[in-house]
């Protein structure tokens, strides 16, 4: 248990620094972008191919370095968009998917807990709301679980309620999404659901339960979902094994942990890279004087 406590919060640890890297990132690159020599590359076509041609194409590098920032800028300035309208759209989407479940959902009491029943066909078992975090199950879930399958799922769900973990994900799912271009922030995100569950899942067991009951009711919740993995982890099933008392296999893929340090370099590399004045400050001046310029 403590294992797993460990690497949640190491994962939300680096997930957080990513994020920390990309926000601070555009901060020093909106104010250290020199927007004249951008200008001046773009929208002076010829007074760019003059340079070239009296300075050397040697002399275009900075200017090619600033164009570079800009774009990594709008890179990351699109990432935060991108993020905030799914986080919108995830907020969006369970509020109405909340109203419609509890328009027909009956509220019962069992082992003490607040539970909403609903009529549906999937054996579905899930925590639903941010602020105000409802337990629901399904009638054919509920029909299917014996006695203490019923208390695993449960106290499973009631852990999740008690610790807000809908509002955790909405959070770690707008960092996740705002880093959507490096791939190991989509393993980080995994990393962190999975600890989740098995957290819950271990709540269930210390009311006595064991670790054949949780995996025989959580088999039956998954057996009509299909069992989806990631470029990294295939969450149910090493939440399974988990269960079964077996070795989890929750490594990263070597080549897509080499591409995102690669790209963390290569991004660092572009952020802090210092701003040539002087090669800067002779192209804007060569533009003013030379006699071959076509205005």
């Amino acid at each position: 248990m403590r294992k797993i406590k460990i690497i949640r919060f190491v994962s939300l640890f680096l997930l957080v620094s990513l994020f920390l890297f990309l926000f601070l990132g555009s901060i020093f690159l909106a104010q250290n972008i020199d927007l004249n020599s951008i200008k001046y590359y773009f929208f002076n076509i010829n007074s760019t191919l003059c340079t070239i041609k009296c300075l050397g194409p040697g002399f275009l590098m900075p200017f090619s370095l600033e164009n570079i920032k800009f774009f990594t800028l709008s890179l990351f300035l699109f990432s935060f968009a991108y993020s905030l309208t799914k986080t919108v759209e995830r907020i969006q989407k369970t509020r109405k998917f909340v109203r419609e479940i509890k328009k027909e959902a009956k509220p019962f009491s069992k082992f003490g807990l607040e539970i909403n029943s609903f009529s549906h066909k999937l054996p579905l078992a899930f925590t639903a709301g941010f602020l105000k975090p409802e337990i629901f199950i399904s009638s054919s879930l509920l029909d299917s679980l014996n006695e203490r399958e019923l208390k695993g799922i449960l106290f499973h769900e009631i852990h999740h309620k008690k610790n807000y973990d809908s509002l955790k994900d909405l959070f770690i799912s707008f960092i996740s999404d705002s880093l959507f271009f490096i791939p190991i922030a989509k393993f980080l995100k995994n990393i962190n659901n999975l600890c989740a569950e098995i957290i819950a899942d271990m709540n269930s067991i210390s009311k006595g339960l064991t670790r054949e009951d949780m995996a025989l009711a959580f088999l039956k919740v998954c057996k009509i979902r299909k069992m989806e993995g990631s470029w990294f982890i295939n969450k149910p099933l090493e939440r399974a094994r988990f269960l079964l008392g077996e070795r989890m296999r929750i490594f990263p893929s070597f080549k897509k942990l080499i591409l995102s340090l690669v790209l963390l370099i290569l991004l660092s590399g572009i952020i802090f890279s210092p701003i040539n004045i002087e090669s800067l400050d002779s192209i804007l001046h060569h533009r003013n004087v030379c006699s071959y310029h076509m205005y």
